[in-house]
């Protein structure tokens, strides 16, 4: 499949953000349905690929994404329990 991304994108949102932090999730939790799509595509075609990989560059984000809510904090204590589906999907191995 070469040595490039599979897709990328780039959007604006029209949603007011309390945070770069949030509009991190916002954006990763926009773009988790191609990524999961993107995946199970590439596997139909026949390649063995075991999960997807997402670059994150916002290091609270991160861990809000990989724990869930036992990382949040006072000032993450009102992010959308929606957001932390990454944490479901991580945990079953797709990202």
């Amino acid at each position: 499949m070469g040595d490039g991304a599979i897709i990328n994108f780039s959007h604006k949102y029209k949603t007011n953000a309390g945070s770069s932090t949030e509009a991190e999730l916002i954006g990763v939790n926009d773009a988790l349905p191609k990524i999961l799509y993107s995946l199970e595509f590439i596997r139909a075609q026949g390649y063995n690929v075991d999960h997807a990989l997402l670059y994150q560059d916002n290091r609270i984000a991160i861990l809000l994404e990989l724990h869930g809510e036992l990382s949040s904090e006072k000032r993450t204590k009102d992010t959308k329990i929606i957001f932390f589906i990454l944490k479901t999907k991580w945990n079953r191995g797709m990202l």
